[in-house]
């Protein structure tokens, strides 16, 4: 997973990050940090990935749909988790877990970056 590119050692965390061994726990500041970074890496657009996630999750990691059939979409991006390991492995991505809202984050870039953004029921309620 990378971390956010910012001055000082960093060391990523789940639902949060450290530098210069300041602790920075997980907020929508720091999700629209790291969305910005995601978005450049991926070449995505970042507005429309914190909209998909404002819309899916309203930016809580903890989110959980548990009256879905198939298990529930999880955590910020509302992933069902056969997708989300399917997609972070494909990217290489082992060792990603669906509630930490970073790797969710990453894996959704990813996903829009191949053109999969349609999954997402906000993404097709906001863009057509």
């Amino acid at each position: 997973m990378s971390a956010l590119s910012v001055a000082g050692a960093l060391v990523s965390q789940p639902y949060g990050f450290t530098v210069s061994n300041h602790y920075y726990p997980f907020s929508t500041t720091t999700a629209s940090a790291y969305i910005q970074e995601v978005a450049e890496e991926y070449g995505v657009d970042a507005s429309q990935l914190e909209k998909t996630i404002k819309c899916e999750s309203q930016f809580k990691p903890d989110a959980w749909n548990k009256e879905d059939h198939l298990g529930g979409a999880k955590g910020i991006a509302q992933f069902l988790q056969p997708t989300f390991d399917r997609y972070s492995k494909q990217m290489g991505f082992e060792e990603a877990d669906v509630w930490n809202p970073y790797d969710a984050m990453r894996v959704m870039a990813y996903m829009f970056s191949i053109g999969e953004e349609r999954q997402w029921t906000c993404f097709r309620k906001l863009y057509g």
